[in-house]
């Protein structure tokens, strides 16, 4: 688990609804060793968590760029806010992954093409 991380998981489709304190005692006990938390969540929820996630005391790395629903657009506001929440916080990286599992239109993905150009450009050395 040292080189792993732990992973949080906020996809409402999926998981049941643990209490957030839950979460915050987990961090604190990593917190010492070092390690980076991975926090899995839908684009439309980040207005709700962003708070939760600026309180958690490590770094983070948010899967899949938040999965941001493609049919909304990269100018969407709630890909904005991800954007911006990268912008509040240097201790946030992202992965640009997964454009199966964003994609509406399928390979070569086109539709999620916009989300991984828009961060790299932006946040190029937080970028996995």
């Amino acid at each position: 688990m040292h080189d792993a991380g732990v992973r949080f998981n906020f996809v409402k489709r999926l998981v049941d609804a643990t209490p957030r304190k839950v979460f915050l005692t987990i961090a604190d006990k990593i917190k010492a060793f070092g390690w980076h938390i991975v926090v899995y969540f839908e684009a439309q929820d980040l207005e709700e968590l962003e708070p939760f996630l600026r309180a958690l005391p490590t770094t983070l790395v948010v899967d899949h760029m938040g999965r941001p629903d493609v049919t909304k657009g990269a100018y969407h506001p709630d890909f904005q806010r991800f954007l911006r929440l990268l912008d509040k916080d240097e201790t946030i990286w992202t992965k640009v992954s997964c454009p199966e599992r964003l994609t509406r239109a399928g390979p070569p993905y086109d539709d999620v093409v916009p989300y991984p150009a828009a961060v790299v450009a932006r946040f190029p050395d937080r970028v996995l």
